[in-house]
């Protein structure tokens, strides 16, 4: 079967070739399970989760101190992701190979127009789960926060 490219963004240092594990066999902690939200995806730790959207994959790696984006092909069969907000956007699978790394390093100052995004998101009240582990991390990291951007937005139960 023919994948679209697929990304994902996640530990950092990762080679062409190298291959990513699920946290559960890899053993890593480097995971975005302290953002997610109770009955999130990330917290299954069994899956690699992949998409064809580059910006999704950057907001997921810069989550992680200096995380990677890379370009992948999943080795086993590809699922949709039941946490999906729209068919074809999040895939899932038990293993896959780094094909390129697009990004070494991708940190939220890196990408400000993730912030920015999110702050949107909060304004407008179309809230998704990654704008919600944006604004944990804005959180707790308030040197990283754009002007605008009012903590009273925020609401982890919108």
């Amino acid at each position: 079967m023919r994948y679209p490219e697929l990304f994902h963004g996640g530990v950092p240092g990762l080679d062409m070739g190298d291959q990513l594990m699920p946290p559960n066999k890899s053993g890593t902690t480097a995971t975005t399970q302290r953002y997610a939200l109770p009955n999130s995806a990330a917290r299954q730790p069994g899956w690699v989760y992949l998409t064809p959207d580059p910006e999704i994959a950057a907001a997921y790696a810069a989550m992680y101190p200096d995380g990677g984006l890379y370009m992948v092909k999943p080795l086993g069969p590809l699922q949709p992701d039941p946490m999906s907000p729209e068919p074809g956007l999040m895939w899932r699978c038990r293993a896959a190979r780094v094909l390129v790394p697009v990004i070494q390093c991708v940190t939220l100052r890196s990408q400000p127009h993730l912030i920015e995004q999110a702050l949107e998101a909060f304004r407008t009240g179309d809230v998704s789960d990654t704008d919600r582990k944006i604004a944990h991390i804005l959180a707790e990291c308030p040197w990283l926060r754009p002007a605008g951007w009012d903590p009273a937005l925020f609401n982890a139960n919108v």
